[in-house]
């Protein structure tokens, strides 16, 4: 598929968004995140804010530690999908490399007011609190996370965040 599509670029085809999109996961799932990247933004400008288009983004930001990036396109899906827990969690997550844990922290915690049945928004917490040594209100939200989603277990057995936790058990 990607040589197909690289082959109609090269010929000077325009290619549908999807088909972008698509080269643009291939890209990431193969390490080629600056390639990705840029597939990205070779889509029209009204395209390359769909939510679909800055998953890529997030996920090539987070990869090559570009927390700056990752915050604003966070905050931009969070302000038009206010109702998907992920964005806080992204935000969240490059928030706590730039500014602390304490920040981070505080952006989950909001997330809860209307995203109270989300594992990712618990398991986050459980990752900050366990940062703060505060082990009794991680093991609560590591709790709540796997309840809710009991396929964070495998991230949950190697995530170094979770070590004190694992250790306390």
């Amino acid at each position: 598929m990607v040589q197909l599509i690289e082959r109609d670029v090269e010929n000077g085809h325009n290619l549908p968004a999807t088909d972008h999109l698509e080269l643009a996961r291939s890209f990431l799932d193969d390490g080629l995140n600056d390639r990705a990247l840029s597939e990205i933004e070779l889509l029209p400008k009204s395209d390359q804010f769909r939510s679909d288009a800055l998953i890529i983004k997030l996920e090539v930001f987070r990869k090559n530690a570009m927390w700056a990036e990752m915050i604003v396109s966070a905050i931009h899906l969070r302000s038009v999908e206010p109702q998907t827990a992920r964005w806080w969690v992204f935000l969240a997550y490059a928030v706590r490399r730039t500014s602390g844990v304490r920040l981070a922290k505080q952006i989950l915690l909001s997330a809860l007011a209307s995203h109270s049945n989300s594992g990712d928004v618990h398991y986050f917490l459980a990752c900050c609190n366990c940062s703060e040594n505060d082990l009794a209100l991680a093991r609560y939200h590591a709790s709540e996370a796997l309840r809710l989603d009991p396929d964070l277990r495998r991230p949950f057995a190697d995530d170094p965040d979770l070590a004190p936790l694992r250790a306390s058990s």
